[in-house]
């Protein structure tokens, strides 16, 4: 019975933060950095720093992958961030579960988790959607100074 719960929970955390990634995802390219990786998915070339070095290259092939089904780099990338949240949050709930022996505290522990890290404040904005640097920044940081942002 635990199993059947805990995979019910894990299943749940899935739908309620892929449909609030997907819903909630970027409409425009918000940054340099982001012009540079929609570039990429359609021509990957570290020496035009599409996008700038070291290039993640598996990212950027995970996104062409997606974009040769979906056909629109900007939906490629915010797919790619709505699943790798999805994926976040069901490996914090997936620990909880480890630690606490509760596949409710740990659904409540994830839940909790992860709807503050989607209102990623940044520079005074919120804003939703994205998942990058996300997991590690708020594990370190749980005050909204996330580490890699610079204020």
């Amino acid at each position: 019975m635990t199993k059947r719960i805990t995979l019910v929970y894990a299943l749940a955390l899935c739908l309620i933060f892929g449909i609030a990634y997907l819903v909630t995802r970027s409409i425009s390219y918000d940054d340099f950095d982001s012009y540079n990786f929609g570039l990429a998915v359609t021509r990957f070339d570290l020496s035009l720093q599409q996008p700038q070095p070291p290039g993640f290259p598996l990212y950027i092939l995970t996104a062409q992958g997606l974009n040769s089904l979906i056909q629109n780099p900007l939906s490629s990338l915010t797919t790619l961030s709505a699943l790798t949240g999805m994926l976040a949050v069901v490996i914090i709930f997936f620990i909880g579960v480890t630690v606490f022996q509760s596949p409710t505290t740990a659904f409540l522990i994830a839940l909790i988790f992860d709807a503050y890290s989607m209102a990623d404040q940044r520079e005074g904005a919120i804003r939703f959607g994205r998942s990058d640097d996300r997991v590690a920044g708020d594990l370190a940081d749980m005050d909204g100074n996330f580490i890699g942002y610079q204020k």
